[in-house]
């Protein structure tokens, strides 16, 4: 044949990288601990410490510390309750139940109650709200899976997690570290 098509793909460019959540704590913060500025150098690692630090902090303690309105999760039900996974809750502003079936709808409930902290109880929904879908009554135990929209985090960081911030920081900050023309002997 005179002419073949060959297949082809587009390449498009890399998406921007995620946002990154601010760290727990400021150079400010840091200097305050310290008494002093940051020297040159130290400012220039600074911000990178601050940010390991806060990962760190945020992955051990399972939160993200931020205030977020509006967070969307979906949560599955255990004992007729459904626990929040981020704290303090401020407020919890919807909870659907999902139909688990692209021909079912979801179903908005309005029969569940927050306990002000991190839990909200599901029990009684069938008693409370009246016509139920059909396939609520058929699925033993209900629809297992809920979609919740509610508001956590705190305002200002706790200064607590500031101070676990900084400590973490200045622990690799002000570590000695070898530099040209230091020699290390090793004893024993």
């Amino acid at each position: 044949p005179d002419s073949v098509e060959h297949g082809h793909i587009d390449v498009l460019p890399n998406p921007p990288p995620p946002g990154r959540l601010a760290p727990l704590a400021s150079i400010t913060d840091l200097e305050d601990r310290l008494g002093r500025t940051l020297t040159d150098e130290e400012a220039a690692k600074a911000t990178a410490l601050l940010r390991d630090a806060s990962a760190k902090i945020r992955a051990f303690c399972r939160q993200s510390f931020d205030y977020v309105t509006g967070d969307v999760v979906t949560l599955r039900e255990v004992g007729y309750k459904l626990t929040l996974p981020e704290r303090p809750v401020t407020a919890v502003t919807s909870v659907v139940a999902l139909s688990g079936h692209s021909e079912l709808a979801d179903v908005t409930l309005t029969g569940w109650q927050w306990d002000g902290l991190d839990q909200i109880n599901l029990r009684g929904l069938s008693e409370v709200i009246v016509n139920l879908p059909e396939w609520w009554h058929d699925t033993p135990g209900g629809p297992g899976t809920f979609r919740v929209t509610y508001d956590h985090g705190y305002p200002t960081t706790p200064d607590d997690i500031v101070a676990k911030t900084c400590e973490l920081a200045t622990r690799v900050l002000t570590s000695p570290s070898p530099t040209e023309g230091m020699g290390s002997e090793r004893v024993g």
